[in-house]
């Protein structure tokens, strides 16, 4: 988290990057991270996804049962109608927001998040999992991160794996977060890693729909410090290969 000044009026008070490994990912969360009032964590194995998997089985246990009968004590499903939707969500918020934001530093941060590149694998869960994200997570936005499918899977443990599978299997997933961003175009914004690090066009559109400003230098120090294991220079030759 920048230590500037606090960016006024932001849009968003959330923000997930979307995306698969070795998009550069990391990249935009430092780039993110320069934004004061920003703390944008990195990854944490998908542990919303849990609570998306709890979230159902509520939902499921209220709308399958009578509530009125299991009011009684000798009913299997006793006190099932007593579970408050409102409050179960409001509880994910908050355990999200201390796993996210340490209490020391809760006043100085006024957009939080993180990226992940674990996903469901149906379009239909993938929207539903994205649509439940937005009920725990305030005023939240999707980043969707790509890069040139080739250069991917040339990248760490893809470059293990036949390329034209990898190729085939990326595709699908972005076609799944491209649909999402094509239906949602008022909190998602795509951009590619190839614009990061060249002409840099989106980026500022980027920080344009996030409502905050965009400064050259705090991008030029990003990209001046290794992320992941990718260097500022091995970065700008991906872009130009």
């Amino acid at each position: 988290m920048s230590d500037g000044p606090v960016a006024e009026g932001p849009r968003f008070k959330s923000i997930i990057i979307v995306t698969y490994g070795r998009s550069g990912s990391t990249l935009l969360q430092g780039i993110l991270n320069t934004i004061p009032g920003f703390l944008i964590r990195g990854e944490n194995y998908s542990v919303t996804d849990g609570l998306f998997e709890a979230w159902k089985c509520m939902r499921r246990g209220l709308r399958r049962h009578d509530i009125d009968s299991s009011a009684r004590p000798s009913h299997p499903w006793f006190g099932i109608g007593d579970i408050d939707p409102e409050l179960f969500e409001q509880n994910m918020a908050r355990l999200v927001h201390g796993m996210l934001v340490p209490a020391g530093d809760a006043s100085q941060v006024i957009c939080y998040g993180f990226k992940e590149i674990r996903y469901p694998e149906t379009k239909a869960s993938f929207t539903r999992y994205l649509g439940f994200l937005r009920l725990i997570m305030p005023d939240l936005a999707f980043i969707i991160n790509t890069r040139k499918l080739e250069n991917v899977a040339k990248s760490g443990w893809w470059a293990e794996r036949d390329s034209h599978e990898v190729v085939e299997e990326l595709a699908k997933r972005e076609k799944r977060f491209l649909k999402y961003a094509e239906a949602h175009p008022d909190h998602t914004f795509h951009v590619q890693y190839e614009d990061v690090c060249g002409e840099r066009v989106r980026l500022r559109a980027m920080h344009d729909f996030l409502g905050v400003p965009y400064v050259d230098a705090a991008v030029d120090g990003v990209l001046g410090v290794v992320h992941s294991n990718v260097t500022a220079e091995r970065a700008k030759k991906a872009v130009l290969s």
